[in-house]
């Protein structure tokens, strides 16, 4: 199926860029790799095509908001948009940091325009659980089990598996905020 990606993409590099020069901006050793757009591009036009050709059916196009982030995600990872040093001794995550913040900006956004739609308030925030045998904070749990996934054969980044804990995320957030998930149901 031939599907057309230019707006999509376009408004998703525009947030790359921005969030990339805060990046850049509070942390000097960061690089921002500019010439890699083409390479996010493919990445994440491959990677909706194989899920939405192979996995979903007719009616489940265009994809749904957490399929779609996690095919930001997934794709920003590839391509390796910023690099840098770890500080202290400690693994970069920069990558996966913008990866994670690009994907859920872009999700917020959606819920938002759903819920404008049933005249819901909007939410400004995500409601991240808090871990219950040590203090990392969950956000930033998420982004280094990417990292471990990323780098680990064994784990593998898997977009599907992603997707699935964006729309959990979703859904504590929603209740969070008193909104009753199912009036976001597509169907």
């Amino acid at each position: 199926m031939k599907r057309n990606y230019k707006l999509i993409l376009s408004k998703i590099w525009d947030a790359i860029e921005a969030g990339a020069a805060i990046m850049c901006q509070e942390n000097k050793k960061i690089v921002f790799h500019k010439e890699h757009r083409k390479d996010f591009e493919h990445s994440f036009t491959a990677e909706y095509d194989h899920i939405a050709d192979k996995y979903m059916k007719n009616q489940e196009e265009p994809l749904d908001r957490h399929k779609v982030a996690a095919i930001i995600i997934v794709s920003i990872i590839k391509s390796n948009i910023v690099t840098g040093e770890a500080e202290d001794g400690y693994i970069f995550f920069g990558n996966y940091m913008l990866a994670t913040d690009i994907a859920l900006l872009y999700m917020l956004k959606e819920i938002n325009k759903r819920l404008i739609l049933k005249q819901k308030n909007e939410i400004s925030s995500y409601f991240f659980p808090s871990a219950m045998s040590c203090q990392t904070d969950y956000y930033m749990i998420f982004y280094r089990n990417l990292y471990f996934a990323d780098k680990d054969d064994a784990w593998r980044l898997n977009t599907l598996d992603i997707a699935e804990r964006l729309f959990l995320l979703e859904y504590m957030s929603l209740e969070k905020n008193s909104i009753d998930p199912s009036i976001l149901n597509e169907y």
